[in-house]
């Protein structure tokens, strides 16, 4: 298959889909105020070969099928307190409308009642401290919930960074870029830098931001970076005429990002973005993690606590998904089937140690919208919780570098 992108220096360069130069200059705008911490050398993730995923999923981990949890383990006790997360974070569900939490020791707790709500999507802050309960709805710190001004059905929802400050999602109606203020839904800015945007995220140090639409620029679709207020945009990959990225995500460390490159036919390509220093003379250079000819991925998650490791799930039909795990920029990639009969499994999000949470999901539309939630490790699966109806990880952000790329005057 002869698929291309194509990267900007100076003039238009066409490149495979595996590596190719850019270069570009500039500045950027400040949204997130936080400090951003600080931050030892990361390890550079190797430039290599594509791997291309086999047709067929197959079970290589060790399976404890023997559930940590059950239904009636959990604290029927009205406290309920949010606290802030352990060092080696938590797996947060819900169960008949509260929000629990059990940690890596097995110690279960209460973190919130929700009234009455049932939220099918979870997606916590930055820090950990707060959490979406669904797109349209945020549970704060204190216990309160408050709206977001999101629709209920736009999963595309993204926190700011590094704090969690702001919220950040593409409406679906028209592809605009829409910032609002978390705590006051009313404060909302259109920071669009392209039009028809997908997907969209902020860097780990809150300064830029990256989505996919239609470049302003004349130059059709692509994946773009600008000032976190939406200004001075450059484009990074443009896509052929008819295609999308979608899911873009940074690693932890910033220092690179992953989008999903969906082609017109069925096929897809997953690629990461490495943004090179000023003194390198360049905008950075493209990898492609995997070519998959007949799928396209889903579920993508990029660890924010272990450097490099990425996860997403692959439909092979609609009755058998797997979700296919990615350790450290390795092409070695490992599918983590569900050990359950007629289920399919689904990445949901990382903890430190390179553990990956997964719902098991039937497979049988008449079975009801709970999961069952199980962790993955080099190791091995075990199960989890049965019969929950949102999960995700809570973790504080590792270490991660300020980009150091600086933009030019673009076209935003």
């Amino acid at each position: 298959m002869n698929r291309r992108v194509a990267l900007f220096a100076g003039a238009l360069l066409l490149v495979s889909c595996a590596s190719g130069p850019a270069a570009i200059s500039g500045h950027s705008l400040p949204a997130d105020t936080s400090s951003p911490t600080s931050s030892a050398s990361l390890p550079t993730v190797a430039s290599s070969e594509p791997a291309t995923l086999p047709a067929t999923p197959s079970t290589a981990s060790p399976v404890d099928a023997a559930a940590q949890l059950s239904i009636g383990d959990l604290p029927a006790t009205a406290d309920c307190t949010m606290g802030s997360p352990p060092a080696d974070g938590q797996i947060t569900f819900v169960v008949a409308g509260r929000l629990y939490a059990v940690s890596s020791d097995g110690a279960v707790q209460c973190l919130a009642d929700l009234g009455g709500r049932s939220p099918t999507w979870l997606s916590w802050s930055p820090d950990g401290d707060e959490v979406l309960i669904g797109p349209d709805a945020l549970l704060r710190a204190d216990g309160t919930i408050s709206a977001t001004g999101y629709f209920a059905d736009n999963t595309n929802v993204r926190w700011s960074a590094p704090t969690g400050k702001a919220l950040l999602a593409p409406k679906a109606t028209t592809g605009q870029l829409i910032w609002r203020n978390a705590h006051d839904s009313n404060d909302r800015i259109d920071v669009s830098f392209a039009d028809g945007i997908t997907s969209a995220a902020y860097h780990p140090a809150g300064k830029h931001i990256v989505a996919a639409g239609i470049g302003r620029d004349g130059l059709g679709p692509g994946v773009f970076v600008a000032s976190n207020r939406g200004a001075n945009a450059q484009r990074i990959g443009a896509l052929e005429p008819g295609t999308t990225a979608t899911e873009v995500a940074f690693d932890m460390s910033g220092d690179s990002m992953v989008f999903v490159h969906r082609h017109a036919d069925g096929g897809s390509h997953l690629h990461r973005f490495h943004f090179a220093s000023p003194t390198q003379g360049t905008l950075g250079y493209l990898e492609t993690l995997a070519d998959l000819p007949d799928v396209t991925p889903t579920h993508l998650v990029v660890s924010s606590v272990d450097e490099g490791d990425v996860a997403w799930t692959q439909a092979y039909s609609p009755a058998n998904a797997s979700t296919i795990v990615m350790l450290g920029g390795s092409t070695t990639t490992v599918s983590a089937d569900s050990p359950e009969p007629d289920h399919i499994a689904e990445s949901l999000g990382w903890l430190p140690g390179h553990r990956l949470l997964i719902s098991s999901r039937s497979a049988d539309p008449s079975a009801g919208a709970a999961f069952n939630l199980w962790e993955w490790s080099p190791t091995g699966m075990r199960s989890v919780l049965d019969g929950v109806s949102a999960a995700a990880t809570r973790t504080m952000h590792g270490q991660y570098h300020e980009m150091t790329t600086v933009l030019g005057s673009g076209f935003g």
